[in-house]
């Protein structure tokens, strides 16, 4: 008996968590009741679902003014996808970073009238101070980034350029 009214616990859940996708107004009493959120909300597709990854790349600048090639700020080691899938401790550092580049994409729309106020936001500061610590090399004196969109997985990419920094000098050390 008790077996049997395990599974119709679970049975009823798993129709009311199918139910609960949908926003029927006939549903959000039933919703009202759910005061320890035991009937999950999933939102795997929104109206319009992200398209593009946010990327950090940086370049160095010489002492003669050249520039050297973008790099990808990297924020996790290169792995294989079944190890990567199975121990990742450094999903949060990307995470934030991507978090980081969206927050600013934001931030620049809204900085257009007034660019210059741009390299004060928070965010800014933030993706500054990661791209500032990769190791440079000989010769370097400033650091410039960017965050780019890409869009597919197999060159050629869609790559839109969403903000180029001005040169960040290096402590003299």
């Amino acid at each position: 008996m008790s077996l049997f009214v395990l599974d119709l616990a679970f049975v009823l859940w798993l129709a009311a968590s199918a139910i609960n996708q949908f926003d029927w107004k006939w549903w959000s009493k039933v919703r009202a009741f759910d005061a320890f959120a035991l009937l999950p909300k999933w939102t795997f597709f929104a109206p319009r679902p992200g398209k593009d990854d946010l990327r950090v790349v940086y370049r160095d600048l010489f002492e003669n003014g050249t520039p050297s090639s973008w790099s990808e700020l990297q924020t996790t080691p290169r792995r294989g996808a079944l190890i990567h899938m199975l121990w990742n401790p450094e999903k949060l550092d990307n995470k934030a970073v991507f978090d980081l580049s969206l927050m600013f994409a934001i931030e620049v729309a809204q900085f257009e009238s007034f660019p210059k106020a741009a390299p004060v936001a928070l965010s800014y500061i933030q993706l500054l101070d990661a791209v500032m610590q990769p190791r440079r090399t000989y010769g370097t004196v400033a650091r410039q980034f960017g965050v780019v969109a890409t869009r597919g997985h197999r060159p050629p990419r869609k790559t839109e350029i969403l903000m180029l920094s001005q040169a960040h000098p290096f402590d003299p050390a």
